[in-house]
């Protein structure tokens, strides 16, 4: 049965997963101040009034959990009840969030400046966003974020030093279940967040730990020496939020919760044998759920085969076309297996260099790229001049002239750019452009090399 439950033949290309917004995008086109003074409603558990901040502390201090652990720890330890309260108070004053709505403005007009020096983008699934603001609505809610990097805690606890899923701790877990179990709430909703890397900010730190080189200490000098990282470029970062999953749903038909009738509430226990199973096996299919929605990229794929190479071949180095070859080989592969991949579009990366070239010709809508994209492809499948599956497209057999005729609608001003760019490329002045600009309408245009004249003629 649990071989049955665990391995099904479902083709795992059909697993259907959200698509992903860059928020950066709209960050880099608006200003960070608005952004970070914008109103906030947070959404609320069922209508849920939030209390202040020493109303909380004080429900704390006066609970009955609390006050039996109190008792227990004073007649071990030979102390006053009191000494004791004043040592939980003195660690719930520390622990506790100051809910300061202008800390929050303040990193968030700090990130927003961080986040787009250091990344290209940072893609999240809109579609998993919404389902979390419906799941808050209905019970509580618990994020159970992936770790491979410090920068987990600024996104969304443990630092995964190889960038693995290590098997899971289970006390968290279980003490998170522990209210549902005790029949204190009706049911909890456990959310996966997968966060998938380009590059970690920690890549060299990793590096030297494995090698048996020591942790640094933490201190502020550190945090100082570390601003040379925003000269780096990481990449891009991607956060997929899964599907709430419900304790109730999982602790159906598997844990009896009769048992802690007889117990009162307040005095902890240790948990049966058929609740550390159940804690187990749900902790297993959490960590299962974060790692069938990380994402791959093309650097992961690339690292992977470099080492593979590196371990089974001694001459050094590989040949470009070799390390291509095999980096799309891995790719399909992946693919087939049901990896999560986000491969870059050569499509969608050429329209958005000529949108971006054309933001002076035409009225482009700043921050809509991919929404001007899907837009332009839904048109060209609608008059049948492209037929998009989930590999490839490909043109239509009417859709030949269609192209032919927008892209002659487009040619003079390409042109006429390409004209200027050898222009200022052969200058030998201080002026200089960027080649790369050049090459790229060299390949929009398929190597024609125009002269002044039909330019002038066509412009």
């Amino acid at each position: 049965m649990a071989s049955e439950a665990v391995y099904s033949h479902r083709d795992p290309m059909l697993k259907k997963r959200d698509d992903f917004e860059d928020i950066l995008e709209e960050r880099r086109n608006s200003s960070d101040l608005r952004y970070a003074l914008k109103c906030y409603t947070p959404v609320l558990y069922k209508g849920l009034t939030p209390c202040k901040v020493s109303e909380l502390k004080q429900m704390v201090l006066q609970s009955d959990q609390l006050g039996y652990v109190i008792t227990q720890v004073s007649k071990e330890k030979g102390m006053t009840t009191d000494e004791v309260t004043g040592e939980a108070a003195a660690i719930l004053e520390e622990m506790a969030q100051r809910l300061q709505l202008s800390t929050v403005r303040f990193f968030a007009f700090t990130l927003s400046k961080v986040f787009k020096t250091l990344f290209r983008s940072i893609c999240v699934n809109e579609e998993g966003l919404q389902r979390l603001q419906q799941a808050i609505h209905n019970h509580p809610v618990v994020l159970l974020p992936s770790h491979r990097s410090y920068m987990d805690f600024l996104l969304m606890s443990y630092i995964l030093r190889t960038a693995k899923s290590l098997t899971p701790k289970l006390g968290l877990l279980n003490i998170v279940m522990d209210p549902f179990l005790k029949g204190e709430v009706f049911d909890i909703s456990l959310v996966p967040v997968s966060i998938s890397y380009e590059r970690t900010l920690e890549e060299a730190l990793y590096a030297r730990e494995l090698l048996g080189v020591p942790k640094p200490k933490e201190s502020t000098s550190g945090l100082f020496k570390a601003r040379k990282i925003l000269s780096e470029d990481y990449g891009s970062i991607h956060v997929y939020f899964g599907q709430p999953v419900s304790v109730r749903s999982l602790a159906e038909s598997r844990v009896n919760r009769s048992q802690f009738n007889l117990i009162p509430r307040h005095i902890p226990t240790r948990p049966s044998e058929e609740i550390l199973s159940f804690v187990n096996d749900s902790a297993y299919r959490l960590v299962r759920a974060q790692e069938e929605n990380m994402v791959l990229k093309p650097w992961v794929l690339l690292a992977f085969v470099l080492l593979q190479k590196q371990a089974t071949e001694d001459k050094p180095g590989t040949a470009l076309d070799e390390l291509t070859e095999q980096a799309v080989w891995l790719r399909d592969l992946s693919r087939h297996y049901g990896a999560f991949l986000h491969w870059p579009e050569e499509i969608y990366n050429s329209f958005s260099f000529l949108r971006n070239m054309f933001s002076n010709e035409f009225i482009l809508c700043p921050g809509a790229t991919v929404q001007d994209f899907e837009e332009a492809c839904y048109l060209l499948v609608k008059t049948g001049a492209l037929q998009i599956n989930q590999q490839e497209v490909l043109i239509t057999e009417r859709g030949h002239r269609t192209l032919a005729f927008l892209t002659s609608v487009l040619d003079p001003f390409l042109q006429g750019y390409q004209v200027v760019c050898r222009f200022l490329c052969e200058e030998q002045g201080t002026l200089k452009l960027n080649k790369v600009m050049l090459n790229s309408l060299e390949d929009t245009l398929g190597g024609k090399l125009p002269t002044q004249k039909s330019v002038v003629a066509h412009l």
